[in-house]
């Protein structure tokens, strides 16, 4: 049975405000019906978490501690609440080694993925060697990963829903920068046959060893993961090699995020 890895996971306002509990349990109950074993890499997604980060990095550690690595922890910050932002990205990677910054949502609060007050936050996740994920669900949130990843070739960037409606322009921009620090995350896509397009072309672009995967899956009680077997479903229909497969699901995001 192949390993996912999804990358773009959320751990749910139940979660987070203590009206649930995150188990093995549970998550073996969101999984049933599967026809893989899936790692989540999750960050806590509620709008306010930008603004309290610390907290909420307090918080998310306590949520996901006891599961051992099944969920690991993203560091959600805003530009706009830069100081304690900064603050709770040195706190989750060197206290609680949490493995990534992101995903930074620019729509939440309508900043440019690129603009002046994301700069600290990009320079940080590159001196403390996290990659930092960016929502790129559109053309211009396309050009701004791409002009902060060339612009500091020492971050690793996440290109997420590698631009979503306007794919065609983030592989033309990707393939033509051929930039070593940039993964493209496919996502998102509505069907089988719509992922397998995106995800061919995100090959085309980035290369088979700079491609990971995301679901955008929200983790709570009562959900069900079917998105990994659409994934599954994508793949084959590519017709790829099975180490591209693996590569695509699992291995890439292990190197990626150095996990265990």
């Amino acid at each position: 049975m192949i390993e996912i890895i999804d990358q773009h996971t959320t751990v749910g306002e139940a979660f987070m405000n203590g009206e649930a509990e995150l188990t093995h349990e549970l998550l073996a109950e969101i999984q049933e019906g599967c026809r893989h074993t899936t790692r989540f890499i999750s960050t806590d997604a509620r709008n306010e978490a930008g603004s309290i980060p610390v907290e909420s990095v307090k918080r998310l550690q306590e949520v996901i501690e006891p599961l051992n690595g099944a969920v690991e922890g993203w560091i959600a910050v805003n530009p706009y609440y830069l100081k304690p932002g900064l603050e709770a990205i040195e706190m989750g990677v060197r206290e609680f080694g949490m493995k990534s910054v992101g995903e930074m949502i620019q729509y939440m609060e309508d900043w440019v993925t690129d603009e002046y007050m994301v700069l600290p936050i990009v320079q940080l996740a590159g001196d403390l060697d996290v990659p930092i994920n960016f929502h790129a669900g559109a053309a211009p949130h396309v050009e701004g990963v791409m002009h902060l990843a060339e612009s500091y070739p020492r971050t690793r960037f996440v290109m997420a829903h590698f631009g979503g409606r306007a794919w065609r322009m983030a592989w033309r921009l990707v393939k033509d920068a051929k930039l070593s620090n940039l993964y493209a995350e496919v996502n998102g896509a509505p069907n089988a046959q719509q992922a397998a397009e995106r995800i061919a072309a995100a090959i085309d672009a980035a290369g088979v060893e700079r491609l990971v995967l995301g679901t955008d899956f929200r983790l709570k009680p009562g959900a069900r993961y079917e998105a990994g077997n659409m994934l599954l479903d994508a793949l084959e229909r590519l017709k790829l090699k099975d180490a591209d497969v693996e590569r695509i699901c699992s291995l890439n995001a292990r190197e990626l995020f150095k996990l265990s």
